[in-house]
Formats: C-alpha cells, sequence, structure tokens
C-alpha cells in the first residue's frame, strides 16, 4: 500500500529560496509553495489537509505574523515554522503561535530536522 506524503504549505516571497525549500523538502513532504501570507491562508482555507506551515514573517499583502494569527485561530494545533532574517520577531513570532523561529540564513538540514520533529 502506498503511503501518502504529508502536506508542507510554504510562504516566503523571496522565489530563489522559495524554489529551493520546494525542492529540499519534496523529497519527504508534498511542499505547496505561496508568495505571501495572503495566497498561503488562501491554500489553507482550500479544503487541502495541510499538516504543517512554514512561514517568512515579511510578505507583501500579509506577514507571517498575520498568517501564523489567522491560522491559530481556527487550528491550535498545525505545527508552524516561522523563519526571518530579523533576530527581533523571534518573540513576536512565539507570541503569534508559531512552534518554531528560525534566523536566516539557517542551515537547511537544521529546518529539515526541525520540520521532521513536528511532522514525523
Amino acid at each position: 500500500m502506498e503511503q501518502y506524503k504529508k502536506t508542507l504549505l510554504i510562504a516566503e516571497d523571496n522565489p530563489e529560496l522559495r524554489t529551493l525549500l520546494k525542492r529540499v523538502l519534496n523529497a519527504d513532504y508534498l511542499a505547496i509553495e505561496t508568495k505571501d501570507g495572503l495566497e498561503a491562508w488562501a491554500v489553507f482555507n482550500d479544503g487541502i489537509i495541510i499538516n504543517g506551515v512554514l512561514t517568512d514573517t515579511e510578505m507583501p499583502n500579509m506577514g507571517g505574523l498575520e498568517l501564523i494569527a489567522k491560522i491559530r485561530d481556527v487550528n491550535k494545533d498545525i505545527p508552524i515554522i516561522c523563519m526571518s532574517g530579523e533576530p527581533d520577531y523571534k518573540q513576536q513570532a512565539l507570541n503569534a503561535g508559531a512552534n518554531e523561529f528560525l534566523l536566516k540564513p539557517f542551515n537547511l538540514s537544521v529546518l529539515i530536522e526541525k520540520i521532521k520533529a513536528y511532522m514525523d
């Protein structure tokens, strides 16, 4: 029997990083990439089962902190990992409901380890 991959929603406005994350994470997960929080929120509410969220903080249209708060309003349990180049966002992200905060640039192996800890 085929085992289905868990779905990971990625919200990242940097196209190069977004593509890299999808390529690396698709090995173990079905990675859905979105370019901002607004697009990620639409995908989250589109009826697709999302098992985890990886979001940047600063994005156009809707930032990651707002996305985290909206997701937490409807789902308290889904793992959310927030990433940012600004260390000042750490406490705000955790207060909004993120499970983890990663400071950019980060090692991809650290990211994968954190995702697996929450999703496997």
